[in-house]
């Protein structure tokens, strides 16, 4: 058997691999309970779109008009799809997400919800995989196996969100860019139709993929100036670029139109116009280190880890060690050791923090969950010496999304990371894309090193980073599992409920969290809980008992106050939320 022949046979058992294991953790996981409030209220904007009334009209999944018709106790907040005059519906993120997991959810009802992620997150390894083998093959299997278990690509694809569909579709952009040398006449235009066709759809689905179809448009303008594209000039190549740019720009406004029929959603609007907000506020650009330090490295904001503050610049400097060879022009050579002290101050940083006993729900960190990362730099060099159009878009494209993605974030961000995340969600694209640039150029930097023991060290060191970042993934995926098992007292003392007794609660992230058993019930938010007592009265005549779920006993002197008298019939504890049973006298 051929070298080439056995490494795809290797790639294609680790693909096979990161499926099985995909597969295990799915069905060993309860799925009717959500990690985040967000992916609850996607559910119920999918609910929403199902029941379509042509135009921008829906019938909102809320069972809670009988009473309510005028929505005085929705939950009123933006994540959840609020009503508008004449049926209409805001959403708060795009529709195309919910839109297209409508099909497999009616297919194979809740665990439908995961079929586009947990698919979308192994294309993203599995392509990582084939790009690799397009520079070494013997990287290929390494590759897949880094992207899709040992990087927080697994993590999310285990929840019902969009960002491992934006991974895969923004790769896939790349690896069409990639191909554009390889192609000739009609076929390299309509790649590169293709190119802004993936780039729009990205953008569609998360806005702030704007800036890595800017980074992509940049890197093709620079790597097309230094190649030869046959019949086709430079010139026309250039403009070929820009056109890309500025269709993706006024696509995602004609995309918007159609949808919420003005230039740009509600959302888009609010993150554009925070942006600007923040860029004017001297306090950004003061606390711009302090910014950078929380995405690279660490925040303790949202239950996240909390470690010594030194520790975390020590982190940070190491990064910065690790890419000052990117800014050598010269002397590669002479700083590659830089990479290797910078990514070891990072591993150490990421070591302490993954041993840490308490409990933390997120990671809003980009690096310490892949700490290997700090080995990108390596395929700096294999670009400039191998001279290939592919090698140097992807290091271009890596670099510049690494730096104007950081920036977007900050942006948007601003003061407070206020986000569930294990690694930062909103650069999520940018793993894959430089997993690939670090484990190729390992496989190319090891065989110039002549002693046996420093090619063994090197390995051991690499192994150990990617055991760090294999068992953050697993401790994320254990947080997914016990966040789960927190909520499935609830959900399973909600589901023994009889199901036409109303619920009350002033808890507003229970409709979301608990969605798959609320959605069919009638289930009204009274925050503040005195809004009880104007749902009391919309209640006379047509209720005889309800539920109250809450954190809070009610006070005798507030039910004895009530404008309809009632009185508690059962009150009991599930762990720290109090069910309190009410009947109307």
């Amino acid at each position: 058997m051929s070298k080439k022949l056995k490494m795809k046979h290797l790639f294609l058992g680790s693909s096979g691999l990161v499926l099985a294991i995909y597969l295990i953790v799915l069905l060993t996981t309860p799925l009717t309970i959500f990690w985040s409030a967000d992916e609850g209220a996607k559910f119920l904007q999918l609910q929403t779109m199902s029941r379509w009334q042509g135009g921008n009209r829906y019938h909102l999944a809320y069972h809670g008009e009988r009473l309510d018709p005028t929505y005085r106790f929705y939950p009123d907040h933006p994540v959840y799809p609020q009503p508008l005059p004449d049926g209409q519906v805001r959403f708060h993120w795009a529709i195309w997400f919910p839109l297209l997991s409508i099909i497999p959810f009616k297919l194979f009802g809740v665990a439908g919800l995961y079929l586009i992620p947990l698919i979308s997150g192994l294309l993203t390894a599995s392509l990582s995989g084939w790009i690799a083998y397009r520079f070494k093959p013997q990287a290929a299997p390494l590759t897949v196996l880094a992207v899709g278990l040992a990087s927080p690509i697994f993590f999310y694809s285990l929840l019902f969100w969009e960002h491992t569909l934006v991974a895969l579709l923004a790769l896939l952009a790349l690896w069409q860019a990639m191909r554009l040398p390889d192609l000739k006449g009609r076929a390299r235009w309509l790649t590169m139709a293709l190119i802004f066709m993936l780039l729009l759809a990205t953008v569609a689905l998360r806005v702030e993929m704007i800036f890595y179809a800017i980074a992509l448009g940049l890197a093709m303008l620079y790597t097309i100036r230094g190649n030869d594209f046959s019949r086709y000039s430079n010139e026309k190549m250039l403009l070929a670029g820009i056109t890309i740019i500025l269709l993706l720009i006024l696509g995602a406004g004609l995309f918007n139109f159609l949808v919420e029929r003005g230039l740009l959603s509600p959302r888009y609007s609010q993150l554009i116009g925070a942006g600007f907000f923040f860029i004017q506020d001297p306090n950004f650009w003061l606390n711009l280190p302090r910014h950078w330090l929380e995405l690279w490295v660490n925040s303790a904001a949202s239950s996240g880890p909390e470690i010594p503050t030194w520790l975390s610049w020590l982190g940070l400097t190491g990064l910065i060690l690790s890419f000052l060879p990117k800014i050598d022009l010269t002397g590669f050579k002479n700083l590659l050791g830089l990479v290797y002290i910078g990514t070891l101050l990072i591993g150490l940083v990421s070591l302490y923090t993954l041993g840490l006993d308490e409990r933390y729900r997120t990671i809003h960190s980009f690096f310490l969950p892949a700490p290997y990362l700090g080995l990108t730099c390596l395929f700096w060099q294999y670009a400039r010496q191998a001279r290939r159009f592919d090698a140097t878009l992807l290091a271009v494209t890596t670099m510049l999304y690494l730096l104007f993605g950081t920036a977007a974030v900050m942006v948007r961000q601003a003061e407070v990371i206020a986000n569930l995340e294990w690694g930062a969600r909103y650069l999520l694209p940018l793993y894959p894309m430089m997993i690939i640039c670090a484990v190729v150029g390992l496989a190319e930097a090891l065989p110039t090193y002549q002693t046996r023991l420093t090619r063994y060290l090197l390995m051991g060191f690499v192994g150990a980073l990617l055991v760090i970042g294999l068992a953050y993934e697993w401790r994320g995926i254990r947080e997914i599992q016990l966040t789960k098992a927190d909520m499935l007292p609830y959900a399973q003392t909600i589901n023994a409920l009889d199901s036409s007794r109303p619920i009350v609660t002033d808890l507003l992230w229970l409709p979301a969290m608990l969605s798959v058993y609320c959605v069919d019930r009638e289930v009204y938010v009274l925050l503040p809980r005195e809004k009880l007592y104007p749902w009391l009265e919309a209640a006379d005549g047509q209720v005889d008992s309800f539920v109250m779920v809450t954190f809070f006993l009610l006070d005798p002197k507030f039910i004895n106050l009530a404008p309809r008298p009632i009185t508690v019939t059962e009150q009991y504890q599930v762990k720290d939320v109090t069910f309190m049973e009410f009947r109307l006298k």
